[in-house]
């Protein structure tokens, strides 16, 4: 199922009747997914608008809020970034989970400083997306430039 994901629906390739006759071994092989792989996957079905409200929308989430919060420290700048994009693409996170990324990012800066590519492509997310504090986005920008 992960290889029908990755070579179908991520690459926008799928019918949405086949999508949906299939969707309950989605959502249940969607479980063992790893985080940017889920995120991916969260992100191709939104932008397919097949499924907005659908449980991996709120999968996506709670597996980006437990890894935030118990694995914070561990998120390597590609896989926070996989996150990042996919809830200020979607608009589909709580504010506890805007919140939390916010956070986390301004606490890592000095972490993500070795991946500058990354770094301005999440701060230019952060000043145009309207969901991060504007004293957030002044403390980024004095980091970076």
């Amino acid at each position: 199922m992960k290889l029908f994901c990755e070579g179908f629906i991520c690459s926008y390739v799928v019918d949405k009747d086949l999508y949906l006759r299939i969707k309950p071994e989605v959502v249940q092989h969607a479980r063992d997914f790893e985080l940017p792989e889920l995120m991916r996957l969260t992100r191709a079905l939104y932008n397919l608008e097949f499924d907005e409200e659908s449980e991996i929308m709120k999968l996506s989430e709670e597996s980006a809020l437990y890894t935030i919060r118990n694995h914070w420290d561990e998120l390597a700048v590609q896989e926070y970034f996989q996150i990042f994009l996919t809830f200020h693409m979607t608009r589909h996170g709580s504010r506890e989970l805007y919140k939390l990324l916010e956070i986390c990012f301004l606490q890592r800066l000095e972490d993500f400083k070795e991946d500058l590519e990354y770094l301005r492509k999440i701060s230019m997310i952060l000043s145009t997306s309207g969901l991060a504090h504007p004293d957030s986005i002044v403390q980024i920008d004095n980091y970076l430039y």
